[in-house]
Order: C-alpha cells, then structure tokens, then sequence
C-alpha cells in the first residue's frame, strides 16, 4: 500500500478527510447546542431577575398604598369596616411596639456631644 504518509498507517487521505469533516461537523453540532443552551440560560436568567424586580415593586406599591388608606382612614376621609379593623390592629401593634421599646435601654450614641467638647478649656 503506498499512501501519502498522512494517517498513521499511511491509509487512504479521503478517509482520514471524511473522519475530520464528521468530527468537525459533531464539533460544531456540540459547540452550537452549548451555545443555544447558553443563551436559553441566559434569557431565563434575565426573566427571573425581571420577575423578581416585578414582585418587589409590587411589594413596595402594596406598602406605600397601606399607608396611604391608613393615613386617609385616621383622617376620616375614608371609611370601611375592614379598613377600620387593619387600622386599628396596626395601632394595636404600634402600642406593643413601643412599650417593648420603653422597657428596653436606650443605645449610646457614638457621636453625641461634639468632638473635642471635653477637653477643649474654656475660655473666660
């Protein structure tokens, strides 16, 4: 057998060609579905990211209208029996709240007097 000396054994050239065109054609079969699956990953990120920051400004809408039926509720110009029971356990828990806080004792502040208050003398 003489062959051109490029395979091992020196075979046949398009043999060793039709083994490099199907593995590059495996190669880019793999490297192009590691690719799509890169991208679905990456726009499923994004969605649950975008979901995520949706609930959250929901959440904080939710907060922000609360406040304002309780802040309208106190003032009369709202009315509803179930506005009014929301209304009054939030007072409820408010009055909790600060009774837990009076029995607890006060934190030092760091930074209470101004710096060098005490050992600047004083001048008269």
């Amino acid at each position: 057998m003489s062959g051109s000396g490029n395979g091992p054994q020196g075979g046949d050239p398009t043999d060793e060609g039709a083994v490099r065109d199907a593995l590059g054609g495996l190669m880019r079969a793999v490297l192009g579905r590691g690719k799509k699956e890169v991208e679905r990953a990456a726009a499923e990120g994004r969605n649950r990211l975008e979901l995520r920051t949706l609930r959250r400004d929901r959440e904080l809408m939710y907060q922000k209208l609360g406040k304002e039926v309780r802040r309208l509720a106190e003032a009369g110009e709202l009315s509803h029996p179930g506005v009014a029971r929301g209304v009054s356990r939030i007072a409820e828990l408010d009055g909790r709240i600060a009774a837990l806080e009076g029995g607890l004792p006060s934190p030092e502040p760091e930074a209470a007097e101004a710096p060098g208050t005490d050992s600047e003398p004083s001048s008269g």
